[in-house]
């Protein structure tokens, strides 16, 4: 799946004389870094947590990816989508 992003970059390379090649390179290589990033934080504003346990609702994005990247998840904790 090819995508063109949509994103403003400054790519300042190290090399003085460097080839549209190289940088065409070396953004490309940007693009596959922030996409799966990018998705991430959709996700985690386009969801809430339930949290059964201490009954709440978490819909503080910081404190949702935070749940989202720990190992071992807690029972009756769970991921919704708000729409």
């Amino acid at each position: 799946m090819l995508r063109t992003s949509k994103r403003d970059l400054l790519v300042v390379p190290l090399w003085a004389n460097s080839s549209p090649q190289a940088l065409q390179h070396e953004i490309n290589k940007l693009d596959s870094v922030l996409l799966p990033l990018e998705q991430y934080i959709a996700i985690a504003a386009a969801s809430e947590i339930a949290d059964l346990n201490r009954y709440r609702i978490i819909r503080n994005e910081a404190l949702i990816l935070k749940s989202l990247g720990e190992a071992r998840q807690k029972p009756f904790v769970f991921l919704l989508n708000k729409n």
